[in-house]
């Protein structure tokens, strides 16, 4: 299958087969900024300009959980367990949410301005934000506290970490 997300507020899953669209994902009136697969491919994430990320089931499409931020969510993403998702918005944050029940287990706070991406290490100790400030910034958990180990200053918007 392929995933896509375009501005008329709907992500849509489409078969290689015959390229029919196999299934719909709808935020309202909010444009999308991502959809993302699950490692396991049984899940959809999806982002946009409400504040919302919103995680679907693709074989009901149904949505199975929400996110809210104060301002867009630019970028979202899976853990490789599936057992988070990381959030960064226009509101200044990047956020670690626990898929089962919603909750947001950390708040990562520092950019002077939005942050448009955040990536997650495979062993989810690690978070990497990037905004439009300029600023890359490496998160580090130990202990179970989180705090921002180094800041990487550029010279422009980042759109992209990794």
């Amino acid at each position: 299958s392929v995933l896509s997300s375009d501005s008329d507020c709907v992500a849509r899953l489409w078969s290689l087969v015959d390229g029919s669209c196999q299934q719909s994902f709808e935020h309202g009136q909010a444009q999308m900024n991502l959809a993302v697969f699950s490692a396991d491919n049984t899940m959809v994430l999806t982002a946009s300009n409400d504040g919302m990320a919103k995680v679907w089931s693709v074989e009901e499409g149904a949505q199975k959980q929400a996110f809210a931020h104060e301002g867009a969510v630019n970028s979202a993403v899976f853990s490789g367990d599936n057992e988070v998702v990381l959030t960064a918005s226009d509101d200044k944050t990047a956020k670690l949410w626990r898929l089962q029940d919603g909750c947001c287990v950390q708040s990562f706070t520092g950019h002077e301005s939005e942050v448009n991406a955040a990536t997650l290490s495979v062993n989810k100790a690690m978070v990497l934000t990037g905004g439009y400030d300029g600023c890359a910034k490496l998160w580090r958990a130990e202990g179970g506290t989180w705090s921002c180990e180094q800041t990487f200053e550029g010279r422009g918007e980042l759109k992209v970490v990794a």
